[in-house]
């Protein structure tokens, strides 16, 4: 299954500014944003669209996202 997230215009530019400033405080570190990025998409996607979920068989817990909370803090 293959899905395309886009973002609105604004959002890219904010995002595409966050990466850069991430990667200025510690080289790499915009890569794990991007990640952290990906990977509150993919649960939001199984939160909102139900055949999603099943299709990739995920579970997602509270716990998933209470690790989202943590990012930049722990990645310093």
């Amino acid at each position: 299954m293959s899905l395309v997230i886009a973002f609105h215009r604004a959002a890219s530019a904010e995002f595409i500014a966050a990466s850069a400033w991430y990667e200025n405080k510690c080289q790499g570190l915009a890569l794990a944003f991007m990640a952290e990025i990906d990977r509150c998409d993919f649960l939001l996607l199984t939160l909102a669209c139900p055949r999603f979920k099943q299709a990739v068989n995920a579970p997602v817990t509270h716990h998933d996202w209470l690790d989202t909370l943590k990012f930049p803090d722990t990645n310093f």
